[in-house]
C-alpha cells in the first residue's frame, strides 16, 4: 500500500544577502510612480515633497522618530526627512503625513558590510514587511500578477510559482509560507494605509 506524500509547503527564509537594503530609492511600482508625477505636486491636497526617483520607503511619524533615535546608537545619519504633507489653510501650516530615509548612495543608512546593523535588536516595522509591497485584500484589481505583491528577492524564486490562483487558498498559502510574520505585518500596514487615506479625505471634506 502506497501512501501519497504531500510535498512540503515552501517557507520564506531571508538569505541575508543585503540586496533589498542596498537599493531603497525609487522602489515603487511604475503605476504609483506615474500617479505621483501626475497628481502629487499641487493637484491634490496631499503634496509630495520629493520626486518619485528620490523617495524611499514611507515612514509613519512614530517610525521616523525611532530611526532618529537608533541613528545615535550605531553612529549614522539616518537622513530622515518629510515625504508627504497636507496644507492646513486655517492655520497656514503644513501637517507632515509621512517621512522617508534620504539616501545619497541608494542604500539604507543602517546597512554595514551588507548586513543590517539593527536587525537583531530593533529592526524597523517597515522593514518587517519585506518581501511584500502590498497584500491582496486591498485594491485587488490593481494587481495584474501575483508577483506584483512582492519586491525583488532571490528567496522568492521557489515560492512565486506555487502561489495558488484561488483567493482563499492564496491567503492560507501566504500565511503559512511566511512564518516570520511579514505577511501579517503587510496586512496590518495596508489596513493602516487605507484608514489613513480615508481619514485624510474626511478631514479635507470637513
Amino acid at each position: 500500500m502506497f501512501i501519497p506524500i504531500q510535498p512540503e509547503a515552501p517557507k520564506f527564509k531571508c538569505n541575508a544577502c543585503g540586496s533589498c537594503c542596498s537599493h531603497i530609492r525609487g522602489i515603487i511600482p511604475e503605476e504609483d510612480r506615474e500617479f505621483i508625477k501626475q497628481y502629487a505636486f499641487g493637484k491634490m491636497p496631499v503634496v509630495q515633497l520629493v520626486t518619485a526617483e528620490k523617495m524611499t520607503f514611507p515612514l509613519w511619524d512614530w517610525e521616523a522618530k525611532r530611526f532618529m533615535d537608533w541613528q545615535h546608537e550605531v553612529n549614522v545619519d539616518a537622513g530622515i526627512n518629510p515625504l508627504r504633507a497636507i496644507m492646513d489653510l486655517s492655520s497656514n501650516k503644513a501637517i507632515i503625513l509621512t517621512y522617508f530615509m534620504d539616501s545619497i548612495t541608494g542604500a539604507c543608512q543602517f546597512l554595514r558590510d551588507s548586513k543590517c546593523s539593527i536587525y537583531h535588536t530593533k529592526r524597523a516595522y517597515v522593514c518587517m514587511l519585506f518581501p511584500f509591497n502590498r497584500v491582496p485584500f486591498i485594491n485587488q484589481g490593481g494587481m495584474e500578477l501575483k508577483g506584483d505583491m512582492f519586491g525583488e528577492c532571490g528567496s522568492m524564486e521557489h515560492i512565486l510559482p506555487q502561489i495558488p490562483d484561488d483567493f482563499g487558498a492564496m491567503i492560507k498559502f501566504l500565511n503559512d509560507a511566511f512564518p516570520d510574520g511579514s505577511f501579517l505585518n503587510a496586512v496590518q500596514n495596508d489596513i493602516i494605509v487605507e484608514w489613513a487615506n480615508k481619514t485624510i479625505i474626511d478631514l479635507i471634506s470637513v
